[in-house]
């Protein structure tokens, strides 16, 4: 059974799941698995720094995927503090194909109070990105730092009116926010 969760940030930035040695070495090892093969020696080097930064400065809010069964993360989410830009969208290769990113997304859009949320493709990913109602902003892929993305852009109809729900072990302030109703 797959669970989906939300980590909140505390105050101090506290209770970040990727601060933990295991979430961070589950997005460097599905990096490993899905891209880094197509990306340049660049690219990779400003990957791992960026990795490497979140795991320290409280700059992301985190989506995760676990699967209670294998105890182990099955795809993550990583969104800006203010919820209107996707950092970062992972799922493991043995979970892919069971919607678990499209689940991911759906709470980053449910959580937002934003009117929209942007993403930087990764050329790869475009398509995936098209499906879940993302629009190129522009036509053209932009190279920085090595990484090539396409700027997309998916507007949202309403604003989130309602707070999170908040698990037995959670409260409002800090902890994981487990949505039931997003159970498999």
């Amino acid at each position: 059974m797959l669970i989906y969760a939300v980590n909140r940030k505390t105050d101090t930035g506290s209770d970040m799941f990727l601060n933990t040695g295991s979430d961070l070495a589950f997005v460097k090892q599905v990096f490993e698995l899905t891209l880094a093969g197509g990306w340049t020696q660049e690219g990779r080097d400003t990957f791992a720094r960026l990795i490497e930064a979140a795991a320290v400065f409280p700059m992301f809010r985190y989506f995760r995927a676990y699967d209670e069964v294998l105890k182990r993360t099955a795809g993550v989410l990583a969104a800006d503090n203010e919820l209107s830009h996707i950092s970062l969208l992972f799922v493991h290769p043995d979970y892919m194909g069971q919607g678990i990113g499209s689940r991911l997304i759906r709470l980053a859009e449910r959580a937002t109070t934003q009117r929209g949320l942007t993403v930087n493709a990764e050329p790869t990913a475009v398509t995936f990105y098209e499906k879940k109602g993302f629009r190129a902003c522009t036509g053209a892929f932009e190279t920085r730092d090595g990484i090539t993305t396409l700027r997309m852009f998916k507007p949202l109809k309403t604003l989130r009116t309602r707070p999170l729900k908040v698990n037995k072990k959670g409260s409002p302030g800090a902890g994981t926010a487990l949505h039931a109703d997003d159970r498999t």
